[in-house]
């Protein structure tokens, strides 16, 4: 991306697009914003609404904008701390878009745009070679719209799986380790045992720790920052 923003006119555009942003969308229903990430808006807006009608949700959801910048899980992270007070569960808030275009006014998005140098580091990280695990750059974990019954009975993806078994974790070894770590988050994966419900949750994490836990060293090649694991159930 590697460019300047001059104004509030060159942030934010109204559709989603194939560059990575941080989105706003508005649950019709109930008038609250989602304020979420991802490295494509586009293909994100469309899987939480195949996720509405995939749970035979009379939710309607709408795109109201998107932010493109290089490091848009810092932006996503400022802007819930920004509206920590509004929030309502998990990456859900009580809030009008004119708050959130204020906001945007406010803040210095030129900070979250990498020099040439750093991007053309981060285009050469490789994803996992041992199966397609959507390994992207970020510095967060995020649960796909998982739909949790019991926390203990939670299955990762079957790619996911074959890298525990080849390290010597189980699944429930992995998600215990997640729930310790995440702790403060537990209640956005789960509300009470046994309760279906679903959860967009972003865990902030330190990638050295996660990486231990689930890969092999030889596996990734010269990576020093952090990653986005997006674990899809």
């Amino acid at each position: 991306m590697n460019c300047k923003f001059k104004s509030i006119e060159e942030r934010l555009k109204f559709k989603p697009s194939e560059n990575s942003g941080v989105y706003f969308i508005k649950d019709l229903n109930n008038n609250t914003i989602k304020i979420g990430s991802s490295i494509n808006t586009q293909q994100r807006f469309k899987e939480i609404k195949n996720t509405y009608s995939f749970l035979n949700l009379e939710s309607n959801v709408s795109f109201l904008g998107c932010v493109e910048v290089d490091e848009y899980y810092k932006l996503e992270s400022d802007l819930h701390k920004a509206f920590s007070n509004k929030r309502l569960k998990g990456e859900w808030f009580n809030l009008k878009f004119e708050d959130i275009v204020k906001e945007l006014e406010r803040i210095d998005l030129n900070e979250y745009i990498v020099s040439k140098k750093k991007k053309d580091i981060k285009d050469k990280i490789t994803y996992l070679k041992s199966g397609n695990l959507n390994l992207r750059i970020a510095g967060e974990i995020e649960f796909h719209h998982c739909i949790v019954k019991d926390y203990a009975t939670f299955n990762v993806t079957k790619e996911i799986n074959n890298i525990l078994i080849k390290n010597g974790l189980r699944n429930i070894d992995f998600l215990r380790y997640v729930e310790e770590y995440f702790e403060s988050f537990k209640d956005d994966i789960i509300e009470e045992k046994q309760e279906i419900y679903v959860s967009d949750v972003f865990l902030a994490g330190v990638f050295e720790q996660i990486y231990k836990k689930i890969v092999n060293e030889n596996v990734i090649e010269n990576i020093t920052d952090k990653i986005f694991c997006i674990f899809e159930c």
